[in-house]
């Protein structure tokens, strides 16, 4: 989310035979499931991995359905969707698995322009009431969840900096947590491609054009260590 996945999906697109498929709510409720299960004690992954798969197929067909030409077919999904790689692949192990993101200050940044220019956001802004309001919305929309318990403990131990910053510790706080899963993954070899959205601004086509093309890049660089 706000990493430069929309210049990624142009690139593409400017190479030709790729096609893109931005958000699908089906994979965006897959963390807050398996979060939900987990707080039950539940593994809910077996009876998962089939419906992710199927879904995915209707997904598919759709899209090369409306535009056969383009075989490849470049599912974007929101940031915290990487929490549930781990059911993706079993779902999917034939899928490429790229990650994209982009430094703390600019994905933050293209946050805020995004939502706290909508008039409630402006108005708790303005009094300095979004360093409470929002963790406080963040645990409603997961009321009568299991989520709202690790909320609750979350904005207790960080409540200080959110006091401080508003939303913007927030959203920080949200990159840190998506940025400390994708290295995870990444130590383990379950992601095919890093890439640092500034690195494709002055790399684009080279880069799209090797991911397109062929073999997994498993490999990663001395830079994207700094970065991660």
């Amino acid at each position: 989310g706000r990493c430069g996945s929309t210049l990624l999906s142009k690139i593409f697109d400017a190479l030709g035979g790729v096609q893109s498929l931005s958000e699908p709510d089906v994979f965006t409720h897959l963390p807050i499931i398996l979060n939900h299960a987990e707080a039950q004690g539940v593994d809910r992954a077996p009876a998962l991995v089939p419906v992710v798969r199927a879904c995915t197929q209707l997904l598919l067909h759709a899209q090369l359905a409306r535009r056969p030409s383009e075989a490849v077919v470049l599912v974007k999904t929101r940031a915290f969707v990487v929490h549930a790689h781990a059911l993706l692949r079993r779902a999917l192990p034939e899928m490429r698995a790229l990650f994209l993101y982009r430094n703390a200050i600019e994905t933050v940044d293209s946050k805020c322009m995004a939502f706290l220019q909508q008039p409630m956001m402006t108005f708790l802004r303005k009094h300095r009431l979004d360093g409470e309001m929002v963790p406080k919305m963040q645990q409603t929309l997961a009321l009568n969840r299991p989520l709202a318990a690790p909320l609750a403990a979350l904005y207790k131990a960080h409540r200080p900096l959110h006091l401080q910053l508003g939303a913007v510790g927030v959203m920080a706080q949200g990159w840190m947590s998506e940025m400390g899963a994708a290295q995870r993954l990444l130590a383990e070899g379950q992601l095919d491609c890093c890439l640092r959205y500034e690195d494709l601004v002055e790399r684009k086509q080279a880069l799209a054009a090797a991911n397109v093309a062929g073999g997994k890049k498993k490999g990663k660089t001395d830079e994207d260590d700094e970065e991660l």
